[in-house]
């Protein structure tokens, strides 16, 4: 089994080395780093790393997405994993999950992760939601529920014949993945392994929990019917009014006034309803969120 990992990044000098370190790199096919136009010192760190099966390059056009596309035109691998460049990899973890993929050799796996603090230490764990596994397409797409693409591991020829390429309209690519392959309606493997860690910081845009004031969410949603228009324009998808609630949703989190409120109670999405009531009060969703993970499984990272 020959595995690579695509790594996109801007700007994490402050982070980057521990991220490659954490890799266990002699498992490895090969390690591809995009660089998305880092104003900081992360092109000449990833550099000093360079070796036989880790190789950096320029995006060549602009954004995750693009480069995302661009980093997976460089995979010579069999399987294909994608790593933010924030982030940490549980080494142990992460090759018991490599002996697993090894073994089964799933076109589609999906692995939990530990949630880490600025100082890398446990604060929770992120499990794959149920709903990703068990729900159908049609309740998938109308909740537009979506996991981070740091959880998907693929089969390269799947990832090729269904996700790649995406189209450079839609803002970020997470979703896009988690859309493309529901609605592939292939078999989803998960792996309840915590073999990544995910960082929880400020500067993250999406995810998290350090991001939910004003400014941060009203840009969210504003990204997120983006991409719901990019994504109907580009899937030829016949069905638009599915995605009609989480519209009205994200208009609202966007607009925050009291008519728009009234147009998500009309809507009776009650998951919509509570999420967006809730995130009204970022410190109130704060809590409940790291509330939730204290009632996950308590782990400690492996040394």
């Amino acid at each position: 089994m020959k595995l690579s990992i695509v790594m996109v990044v801007k700007n994490e000098a402050k982070y980057i080395e521990k991220t490659i370190r954490s890799i266990p790199l002699h498992r490895l096919y090969e390690l591809i780093v995009v660089d998305d136009g880092s104003e900081d010192e992360t092109f000449s760190i990833v550099q000093n790393y360079c070796a036989k099966n880790i190789s950096i390059f320029k995006n060549p056009g602009v954004g995750k997405v693009s480069a995302t596309n661009f980093g997976f035109s460089k995979v010579k691998g069999d399987f294909v994993k994608f790593v933010d460049g924030d982030d940490l990899i549980v080494t142990h973890a992460f090759e018991r999950f490599l002996d697993l993929v090894a073994d089964v050799r799933p076109d589609v796996i999906l692995h939990d992760a530990l949630l880490l603090d600025g100082n890398d230490r446990v604060i929770g764990k992120y499990h794959i939601p149920s709903h990703i596994i068990n729900s159908d397409s049609k309740t998938f797409f109308k909740q537009m529920y979506s996991v981070p693409k740091w959880a998907w591991t693929f089969s390269t020829a799947f990832f090729n014949n269904i996700v790649y390429p995406m189209p450079v309209s839609i803002p970020y690519e997470d979703q896009w993945f988690s859309l493309k392959v529901k609605e592939s309606g292939c078999e989803i493997l998960l792996d309840r392994l915590a073999c990544y860690g995910y960082r929880q910081h400020s500067g993250q845009t999406f995810g998290g929990i350090e991001n939910f004031n004003k400014s941060s969410t009203v840009w969210r949603a504003r990204r997120q019917i983006l991409f719901i228009e990019a994504f109907i324009e580009a899937s030829g998808l016949n069905e638009i009014e599915i995605f009609d609630d989480a519209i009205v949703y994200n208009k609202f989190l966007s607009e925050r006034t009291f008519l728009s409120y009234l147009k998500l109670l009309a809507s009776y999405n009650w998951q919509f309803i509570l999420k967006g009531t809730i995130i009204f009060s970022p410190r109130f969703y704060r809590i409940l969120q790291r509330l939730s993970w204290s009632m996950q499984t308590r782990i400690t990272i492996p040394r």
